[in-house]
């Protein structure tokens, strides 16, 4: 019965998703509220960037309808609630998580429609930690991890007030490529719900089945919708940041009291389960570590994270992603494996070495700012003579330059050497002779554009201030 009450959440969250993801992209189309485009950004077409705008309602309502069946069928005797359940207990937690993933959701929100400071995001973050640490959530437990197992309530406080809040920016940051950030998180949802399921914890099975379904069909969306039909959409910051609390408060509840009566899985459980949120951890650090040493502000975006370099790399966004998942998949497998033999500690320092030693995540990398597209569009351009004609020259034959520019474009190409300077493409040329002074404005753009037909649009720029 109680498989059945899951498979039971699972089809109800489903069907919502099916319902109110397609909607939200109509929605979108009528009132225009599309993903806006930048250097950083390496989508094309009109997008919505609410499809996280389905996560927290579909799971609320699939988790009350199915809590209200459990709670009804146990109260029957129809089925049985394990004995180390305390239903009392999750009934608070399930509030108090209600009310801080509405914060969440609200300031996601207005990000994705208007844009809010990080600053502010950071605070209704912390708020919403305070929320949920007051019905007890907290570490308890590290595992072995350096030889600890039980800690004191003031470190496990301050701890699980960092998990939270690393946690929830990482799957915010990981979101940078299609499918990678809901392709990790449904990952982590089977994780939680397969070692849940087999401890009996049959509340937070159901919170896993709730959100999964809905999950499923954003990534669907997601990865393979069609941008020109109006059937692609991305989660935005209203998806990444509830995706990420309520990944992190699943993984505080499967420490908490681990290897207790109140919690009878084993650590080998908990690392199944935490193993699949390495990737956007180890990512995270990596790239706050370069932008440090970089002396950069950690919290400013760039194009430095595992999709970017795979990017650069030359693997599409597709395949990037694929790579990604696959490398999640990889630690997952080995973490399991190991936990037979080794404790934490030696998993652990396994797993950073194989973070540190893989080409697409190596500490020994630049930083990219956001404006590299820009440099390397430029770089490619062709650069102005070292030694451009003599006044002179251009003076006994001015007709030449304005109509036969392939042939002189041709030749220069092939001469030019790097230059730090922006090319002026011989505007000087067309000033130093008497009727090209009588040349209307109009005409001067057009003919020293037709001169350069491989000039970038900062040269043409260049070009107009100079004839202006």
């Amino acid at each position: 019965m109680q498989f059945s009450l899951i498979i039971f959440a699972l089809a109800i969250s489903t069907l919502l998703g099916l319902v109110i993801i397609p909607s939200i992209m109509i929605i979108s189309k009528k009132k225009n509220l599309y993903d806006s485009t930048n250097v950083r950004k390496i989508h094309n077409g009109k997008i919505s960037r609410l499809g996280g705008v389905s996560f927290f309602p579909n799971s609320l309502i699939t988790l009350s309808i199915t809590l209200a069946i459990t709670f009804w069928l146990s109260q029957d005797g129809l089925i049985s609630i394990p004995t180390h359940t305390d239903t009392a207990h999750f009934y608070i937690e399930f509030l108090l998580i209600c009310a801080s993933m509405s914060i969440l959701f609200l300031v996601g929100l207005a990000d994705d429609l208007v844009g809010v400071r990080y600053r502010i995001k950071f605070i209704f973050q912390i708020v919403s930690c305070i929320l949920i640490m007051t019905a007890g959530v907290r570490i308890t437990d590290f595992c072995g991890f350096l030889g600890l197992y039980s800690i004191p309530t003031w470190l496990g406080i301050g701890l699980s007030f960092f998990v939270i809040i690393f946690l929830t920016n990482s799957i915010n940051l990981i979101d940078g490529v299609d499918g990678l950030a809901s392709g990790l998180a449904i990952i982590s949802l089977l994780a939680f719900l397969f070692v849940f399921t087999k401890g009996g914890l049959i509340y937070y099975s159901e919170c896993c089945a709730a959100l999964l379904g809905t999950l499923a069909i954003f990534w669907s969306y997601n990865t393979f919708g069609d941008s020109a039909k109006g059937k692609k959409i991305f989660m935005g910051d209203s998806g990444s940041l509830s995706l990420g609390f309520i990944l992190s408060f699943l993984l505080i509840k499967l420490d908490q009291n681990v290897g207790s009566p109140k919690n009878p899985l084993g650590y080998e459980d908990m690392v199944l389960a935490a193993s699949t949120l390495l990737v956007p951890v180890f990512d995270a650090l990596r790239v706050a570590g370069l932008r440090v040493l970089n002396r950069r502000n950690p919290f400013l975006p760039d194009k430095n994270h595992i999709h970017h370099r795979l990017n650069r790399a030359g693997l599409g966004k597709m395949y990037a992603m694929i790579c990604v998942i696959i490398f999640d998949i990889f630690f997952v497998a080995l973490n399991y494996a190991l936990a037979i033999f080794l404790n934490v500690t030696w998993i652990l320092l396994i797993d950073v070495l194989a973070w540190t030693l893989s080409p697409a995540t190596s500490l020994r990398s630049r930083i990219l700012p956001i404006t590299a597209c820009a440099s390397r569009a430029t770089s490619s351009s062709p650069r102005p003579p070292k030694n451009p004609p003599s006044p002179a020259t251009t003076k006994s034959t001015p007709s030449k330059t304005l109509k036969t520019p392939k042939t002189q474009e041709t030749s220069e190409t092939q001469e030019r050497p790097p230059s730090n300077h922006p090319p002026d493409h011989g505007c000087h040329q067309l000033f130093s002779d008497t009727k090209t002074r009588k040349t209307s404005s109009s005409n001067i753009h057009q003919a020293t554009l037709a001169t350069s037909p491989s000039a970038t649009l900062a040269d043409n720029l260049h070009i107009r201030r100079l004839c202006n």
